[in-house]
């Protein structure tokens, strides 16, 4: 495919550049007027995969197919490239079709380190700051559920709780009044799992049964896999589903700088980055003398060399 596509470039890949971080508002593949709107940043790192942005893009002279653009990430290694998608329409699949050109195709499924994440940028018609920021609040717990390895106190994804939303680079940033970008998916390693976080976005936005902008609608559909976010859910974790929505509940204390019950701390401590477990209030183990929230956390092995399956 490699060898395809550089024979059918426009340019030489070695005469091509990547275009400067955010260097340009993205492009448009739905209208401005759109009710529920979203973009894709796929961060890899892969020598062929710049050779072939490159090739297309040329001196900065063009976008690859479909408006979709490549750009340099000081975060990434020197093999390292963000692809940056047009706004799309979240209630259609215009984004599929997109992505079935070979050029993207190719560009979507090259490889991924673990500095890589795949962020997703939402914007609702209309709605303003305090919408956005009760929205995080809604969704939040479950996406930490998801991907409890990304949510760390330090970095690109960092955990938050509800008094402290303003930083950049918070698992869900939201420095802007009129979308939140959501940091805390990882890298995008192929269409079926971009399908599947797509999907996830659906529900919990388009949908009309989280309107009331509580993480408790969240939670009851949850507790029932019968349900639309349930099933898609246990869809990918019909093994260690009810794991999921322990963190999730968990999680949801975090935020809400709640206490949790030591037998719910104690099934997802090890799922957990030591860092944000030490942010964790949780009442003392029963029965034991000179416990607190600090011993709690000095029984745990180093989470950088945890692994876990992600969505």
């Amino acid at each position: 495919m490699y060898d395809a596509l550089i024979e059918e470039a426009p340019y030489s890949p070695h005469d091509g550049l990547l275009y400067g971080y955010h260097s340009s508002s993205p492009a448009w593949a739905t209208s401005p007027n759109t009710t529920y709107r979203f973009g894709i940043e796929a961060e890899k790192e892969d020598d062929n995969g710049i050779m072939i942005c490159q090739a297309y893009q040329g001196d900065r002279q063009q976008f690859l197919p479909h408006s979709w653009r490549a750009e340099r990430d000081g975060s990434l290694g020197h093999d390292g490239f963000e692809l940056i998608s047009p706004v799309y329409n979240l209630n259609d699949d215009k984004y599929k079709e997109d992505l079935g050109n070979p050029v993207l195709n190719y560009l979507i499924h090259r490889n991924t380190s673990y500095r890589c994440g795949g962020h997703m940028t939402v914007s609702v018609r209309d709605k303003d700051q305090e919408w956005y920021t009760k929205k995080a609040a809604q969704i939040i717990p479950l996406l930490y559920a998801l991907y409890p390895k990304r949510a760390k106190k330090r970095g690109y994804a960092r955990f938050f709780n509800k008094d402290d939303y303003r930083d950049r680079y918070n698992a869900i940033n939201l420095g802007s009044n009129d979308r939140m970008e959501i940091r805390i998916f990882s890298a995008i390693k192929h269409m079926k799992q971009l399908e599947w976080r797509v999907e996830l976005l659906k529900l919990l936005f388009v949908s009309n049964r989280y309107d009331d902008l509580k993480w408790e609608s969240i939670y009851q559909d949850l507790l029932n896999t019968n349900s639309p976010l349930g099933k898609h859910i246990f869809s990918l974790y019909p093994k260690n589903y009810g794991e999921k929505v322990m963190l999730a509940t968990a999680y949801h204390k975090a935020f809400e700088k709640q206490y949790m019950e030591w037998k719910t701390y104690t099934r997802i401590r090890k799922l957990v980055p030591i860092s944000v477990r030490s942010s964790m209030m949780v009442h003392p183990q029963p029965n034991k003398k000179n416990n607190n929230g600090t011993q709690l956390v000095l029984d745990v092995c180093d989470y950088s060399q945890e692994r876990t399956t992600e969505a």
